[in-house]
């Protein structure tokens, strides 16, 4: 049983001496019967001894216990003890534990032991501790143990009375200085995140990982290791891995369809946490039902990824662009030997001074495509810089906009371009919707002014809603809502006295294959949708251009007929009673 002293800012074991300015090890050993004879005296301070340094060294060295899984083992290769000669071994202890020296492959730690009560040195202990790999051969000791160690050098204050009490306990000056030095290191060896060549996508060391995290936050975590997926299927999709991030998944419809390749009635997947964000979807798509359903087209399918090659002047600019024209087939064939998947279908340059941006368009199959192309984009710039007198490139320019919002994706495209249309009847309006086609169209005309004023990109209600639940739930890239956002939200009436809108959506970036797509809840969502696979992403894509539609019309009818703030306080408020409930509950 033991007691460790604390200091005035309750910290444990370890104390700063302000006489001797070093950080001291200090465990107190309570009351006990020591044994009588010197031998077992000897026994006794030795099995204490190794309990005091695995304490010293679990509380010094960060991760102490993970050195295993960092490639290291620690042998403790010698200990000795010298008793005070004519000394009468007291019942309490208290033992400070010193570092003496560090050297290449070992740690030499000392131990003093002292009689609680009036303090006098009583023995003298040594510990020699090899650091070795898992090999068994002699390791360097690691930057982060000589770093946390060298904290608790022994100074030449805190030696004892005489030399002859402290054999092989002196500092070695050289040693002393380079362990110094580490330890002003700024980053430790246990700094950095667990990871393996081999392994390290196995479940086990996941785990190891989640609890290196919860060592260096101070938390322990009771959600995040509870997951179904199986990391080995995570490969290339997510590196130190930990766990799963749960995001809540409701399902809004149904939603009539009435595209190229969608046909029918769906039931959408959206994950999120904003509340009343499924139920106003779920009103939109009864809305379009009834109206007879959502007609929905893809237009347009390219992915552009822009290079930019720096020539030696602009006199050189319209060669250049002749020659990329002229070898346009070679370029293609060059790119397209990188995928199987991939077609490249034009370049287009956009000239700056002597500098050349050649936007390269592909198609990318039933993939996102991002990789693809910018490997396929490599090879074709390899292939200019070595026919071409072109001083360097650049892989990428920013013109093509990737994860940003600009004009130029909203008006050349950026993925695939989706078109949706509803003709809403006057009597479903106001059935489904709580308004008339007059009044939601002109509250459509006042945020066409107000978009218009704010130089937005686009103009639309809540677009990026939909598409960042639709992709949590279907593996998309989430990132892609930034350009899959912009889109521009169409109302008329006609002569009839129907609302007819329509959604142009020109940056519907997704796959049905590769990535995040085939993996656990993400696989599951898709196959909700009929669209997990091959041959399935346009029509993925008119199922997504539909939900949106279903959600502009739905936030429109909420702020035209003055129930978008009621609809939130009212959720607000069902979330306040079930927080009081549970309070009562609890009391």
């Amino acid at each position: 049983m033991t007691q460790f002293v604390t200091d005035s800012d309750g910290n444990t074991l370890c104390k700063k001496n302000k006489e001797k300015n070093a950080h001291q090890f200090v465990k107190i050993i309570p009351p006990h019967k020591m044994p009588g004879n010197h031998n077992e005296q000897i026994g006794y301070f030795l099995d204490l001894q190794k309990h005091v340094l695995d304490e010293f060294l679990t509380k010094t060295i960060p991760a102490y216990t993970e050195f295993s899984l960092a490639g290291y083992r620690l042998l403790s290769s010698s200990a000795s003890i010298e008793l005070k000669p004519g000394m009468k071994l007291p019942e309490e202890l208290l033992v400070t534990t010193f570092v003496s020296k560090i050297g290449d492959t070992s740690v030499n730690i000392a131990f003093v032991y002292r009689n609680q009560h009036d303090k006098n040195i009583v023995a003298i202990g040594v510990q020699t501790i090899l650091f070795l790999s898992l090999e068994g051969k002699a390791a360097a000791v690691p930057e982060d143990a000589v770093a946390a160690l060298s904290v608790h050098l022994m100074t030449a204050a805190d030696q004892p009375p005489s030399e002859a009490d402290a054999p092989a306990m002196i500092t070695n000056d050289k040693k002393s200085s380079t362990a110094k030095k580490h330890a002003r290191s700024v980053l430790k060896r246990s700094d950095l995140i667990p990871r393996k060549k081999t392994d390290n996508y196995t479940r086990e060391f996941t785990t190891t990982r989640r609890q290196w995290t919860a060592e260096k936050s101070g938390y322990h975590f009771h959600h995040i290791g509870e997951y179904s997926i199986n990391p080995e299927e995570l490969k290339s999709r997510i590196e130190n891995m930990i766990g799963v991030a749960q995001v809540p998944l409701g399902i809004a419809g149904p939603l009539k369809v009435n595209g190229e390749h969608a046909n029918g009635l769906f039931y959408v997947p959206l994950a999120t946490t904003e509340g009343t964000l499924v139920e106003t979807y779920q009103r939109g798509m009864l809305a379009i039902t009834m109206a007879g359903g959502a007609n929905v087209r893809v237009i347009r399918e390219s992915l552009s990824f822009s290079p930019v090659f720096i020539l030696r002047s602009i006199a050189d600019v319209p060669k250049f662009t002749a020659w990329i024209k002229e070898h346009f087939d070679m370029i293609k064939s060059v790119a397209e030997s990188t995928t199987g998947y991939g077609k490249l279908i034009d370049i287009v340059p956009y000239v700056m001074g002597r500098r050349v941006i050649l936007d390269f368009r592909y198609t990318t199959g039933d993939a996102m495509g991002m990789n693809m192309v910018s490997i396929a984009t490599q090879k074709a710039c390899d292939y200019i810089m070595e026919r071409t007198d072109v001083e360097h490139f650049y892989i990428t320019s920013n013109l093509s906009s990737e994860k940003k919002a600009s004009f130029f994706s909203m008006i050349t495209g950026y993925g695939r371009e989706v078109l949706a249309e509803t003709i809403f009847p006057r009597d479903v309006m106001l059935k489904y919707l709580g308004v008339s086609p007059e009044a939601f169209y002109d509250f459509w005309f006042g945020v066409f002014l107000g978009s218009y004023q704010a130089g937005m990109i686009g103009m639309n209600g809540h677009i990026a809603n939909g598409i960042a639940a639709i992709f949590l739930a279907c593996g998309q890239d989430v990132a892609q809502t930034v350009s899959a956002s912009i889109g521009m939200t169409i109302c008329e009436l006609t002569a009839d006295g129907e609302l007819r809108m329509t959604l142009k959506l020109p940056n519907i970036l997704i796959g049905t294959v590769g990535g995040g797509t085939m993996s656990g809840t993400a696989k599951e969502c898709l196959e909700i949708l009929g669209c997990a696979g091959p041959e399935r992403v346009r029509k993925f894509a008119e199922i997504i251009g539909a939900a949106l539609l279903a959600g502009e019309i739905a936030i429109g009818a909420a702020i035209t007929s003055n129930n978008f703030v009621k609809a939130h306080m009212k959720n607000n408020r069902r979330n306040a009673n079930k927080k009081r409930n549970d309070f009562s509950a609890s009391i």
